[in-house]
């Protein structure tokens, strides 16, 4: 009964269906709850900037301490994935190069990652980390990790400045033109989550939720149409740029279409939260389906 009780009020909650970004009721209700929200943020803000200066000493040097740490992990992180020159006649397989992005990507991500975890830690430790200030710290350091970990899986699968690690035979410019999209593409939904969570955290009007989603779901969207403009032009040694068919490949490039088509329609319809949830759905299935793919090969 709880799981059906579950499944009914998710799918009520996910096909509501709210004003139209495209009629002004919305933003005009955005607008008079702005100096509200303001005023919530600013004296969040203010407070804990005060405690920030009760121990400006502390502070200052737990923040150089991880800058420090962030750089040196940076630079060790670079030198163990940096590719050593061999005298081997071949190039890498295809399984040598999945089995090296299976350990370069979270090896590439902990940097950030352990930094975010000593910076929060630091932080609670000098007890500067009570509500709200505790779950919005918590909000920020998931969607670091989730950032961390999904630019650092791209780029080790498309190794924009390495094409001997390469695993899809794209050339050098579309390999980091797609690279670029799609960080971008995981920060937006990074920040989608934690702004979401502070929401929650804040009990922020329901306007300012919605206005979140539209704009996450818009910039998604952009995103997505860039990468799926983008030619997939294969790699060549001598690097030519051969003509390439913008529709190519369509398994890839025609569903993705569809679901733009979907998540546009519902926006206009004014079913704001199925739009966001199928566009969420469109990062996750990909991140999850190349992580498998990923294990599954190296």
């Amino acid at each position: 009964k709880i799981t059906d009780l579950r499944l009914s009020l998710f799918t009520k909650s996910l096909m509501e269906r709210m004003s139209s970004p495209l009629l002004p009721s919305l933003w005009s209700q955005v607008y008079e709850d702005l100096p509200q929200v303001s005023r919530l943020l600013s004296y969040i803000a203010y407070d804990w900037w005060n405690s920030l200066a009760r121990q400006p000493f502390k502070v200052t040097v737990l923040m150089l301490a991880v800058v420090l740490l962030y750089a040196g992990l940076k630079l060790l992180a670079r030198r163990l994935t940096a590719r050593r020159q061999t005298t081997r006649p071949t190039a890498p397989t295809f399984f040598e190069r999945a089995a090296a992005a299976a350990w370069i990507a979270p090896v590439s991500a902990l940097p950030a990652i352990v930094s975010g975890l000593a910076r929060y830690g630091g932080l609670d430790a000098l007890g500067l980390l009570y509500y709200p200030s505790e779950r919005i710290s918590a909000a920020l350091l998931r969607a670091t990790v989730i950032f961390a970990g999904v630019a650092a899986l791209v780029a080790a699968v498309l190794a924009p400045s390495d094409p001997g690690r390469r695993l899809v035979s794209l050339s050098d410019l579309t390999a980091r033109r797609m690279t670029r999209i799609l960080q971008a593409i995981a920060f937006v939904y990074a920040a989608d989550l934690a702004l979401t969570s502070i929401g929650r955290i804040l009990y922020l009007p329901l306007s300012m939720s919605v206005m979140q989603s539209v704009l996450a779901t818009l910039a998604i969207v952009g995103l997505l149409v860039m990468f799926l403009l983008t030619p997939f032009s294969p790699y060549a040694a001598d690097g030519s740029q051969p003509a390439v068919d913008l529709a190519r490949p369509r398994w890839l490039k025609v569903p993705l279409w569809l679901a733009i088509a979907v998540i546009m329609i519902a926006l206009v319809l004014g079913y704001l939260a199925l739009a966001r949830f199928v566009s969420h759905q469109i990062v996750m299935t990909g991140v999850v389906v190349l992580i498998a793919t990923l294990l599954f090969l190296a």
